[in-house]
């Protein structure tokens, strides 16, 4: 009877224990079929990011050389959110008159802002929009002296990709002006409006060369709103910029590139009553740039 009872517990525990081993045995390899047809995406980690840009620019006509350059130091939360900082340094090595002494090393002006990229997209991914918001501050004394506060910048970027070699951008920007003053009066005596409200329009295509060799092909537009100045020759008017800044750009490493561009002059009158091509080109600027990634 003993022995019976001894015998009776023995296989109740062994079924208990071989039953446990199914269930678990079962939730184990649901656990890795599950993991196993399931992707889960880890975001994106944050880094720093960084940029330096050395540009020296050479004005033929003016026979002036120059280097215009900028530092940008940042944090990049995902591959399309980034807030940096963008600090502007010049060198005047030649005026186009005297050749002067020393880099004559100036500052003439940063921004901040913010890059927030694909924040539409279309079903089928062939266009996507982007926005930028930038303000400028007034760290020159000449900007200070015109009673400068802020410029404040928008970035609103429609692009699509056309080809596999090449993309197209249009890119709407308005600008507000913000000064505690209508305008300034040199020391010569000479009136000036301060600018108030702005309009921009921007379309840059894309075109890749190679694997390592790109092209960048813009066109600027800009039209200004002054503000009533008493005395100034720009009082009330509304001023117009059209010009092109192309730049081919080849990638040394993936820290590093080779740009050679050349930035022309006003392609239109200041009130758009004609084209001035001739001078424009006239006055273009060629430059070389170095960039630097960290």
């Amino acid at each position: 009877m003993k022995q019976s009872n001894r015998d009776n517990h023995y296989f109740g525990l062994r079924n208990f224990f071989m039953g446990a081993l199914v269930v678990f045995c079962g939730i184990s390899n649901a656990a890795t079929l599950t993991s196993s047809t399931t992707t889960v995406e880890e975001p994106d980690p944050g880094k720093m990011i960084g940029v330096l840009d050395i540009r020296p620019t050479v004005a033929a006509k003016a026979g002036s050389w120059t280097t215009e350059n900028y530092a940008e130091i940042g944090y990049q939360f995902s591959k399309d959110r980034t807030v940096s900082y963008v600090q502007f340094f010049n060198t005047n090595l030649a005026d186009g008159s005297d050749t002067t002494e020393g880099v004559n090393l100036t500052f003439p002006g940063a921004f901040v802002r913010a890059k927030f990229n694909n924040i539409w997209k279309s079903q089928d991914e062939s266009w996507s929009l982007g926005y930028q918001p930038r303000a400028y501050l007034p760290l020159t004394q000449a900007d200070r002296d015109r009673g400068q506060i802020a410029v404040i910048r928008n970035y609103f970027t429609f692009s699509t990709k056309l080809s596999n070699s090449l993309s197209l951008s249009l890119i709407e920007l308005p600008v507000v002006h913000l000064y505690n003053q209508a305008g300034y009066t040199n020391s010569d005596g000479e009136a000036t409006a301060n600018p108030m409200i702005e309009n921009r329009v921007y379309v840059v295509a894309g075109i890749t060369l190679s694997d390592k060799l790109s092209l960048s092909l813009p066109l600027y537009f800009h039209a200004t709103l002054n503000r009533g100045f008493s005395g100034a020759s720009n009082s009330g008017d509304v001023s117009f910029v059209l010009y092109t800044w192309p730049e081919l750009t080849y990638t040394l490493t993936d820290n590093a590139s080779l740009g050679f561009a050349f930035v022309t002059g006003n392609w239109v009158e200041p009130d758009l009553s004609g084209f001035t091509l001739g001078a424009a080109f006239e006055q273009t600027s060629a430059q070389v740039a170095l960039t630097l990634f960290l």
